[in-house]
């Protein structure tokens, strides 16, 4: 398929690297994409829904698009006064560690 490196289904605008296979239309042997050209085999008609769909105005590749700003947050390292240390003490209590004989 490198003969059609610039070719684009007249109806869709969709490249020949992006279809299948290239398919016979109202503007001749290999003029749709796969998709247009089976729609046309079946209906008789160009798909309309499909319609300039792959094509681009130069407005929308020069679209002015702003990266998102982040915001990472770090934690801090816990001091003494804030350990929690209630836990610890219940865990190890006497009364939680029984021997059985």
């Amino acid at each position: 398929m490198e003969e059609y490196g610039g070719w684009q289904c007249q109806q869709c605008g969709l490249g020949a690297h992006s279809t299948v296979m290239l398919r016979s239309g109202p503007g001749g042997d290999k003029s749709l994409c796969n998709t247009c050209g089976l729609y046309w085999a079946v209906h008789g008609s160009v798909p309309e829904e499909r319609k300039d769909l792959f094509r681009f105005s130069a407005e929308d590749e020069t679209m002015n698009i702003t990266p998102a700003t982040t915001t990472t947050t770090i934690a801090t390292p816990l001091t003494e006064a804030s350990t929690p240390t209630a836990s610890v003490a219940a865990i190890s209590s006497p009364a939680s560690t029984q021997s059985i004989v």
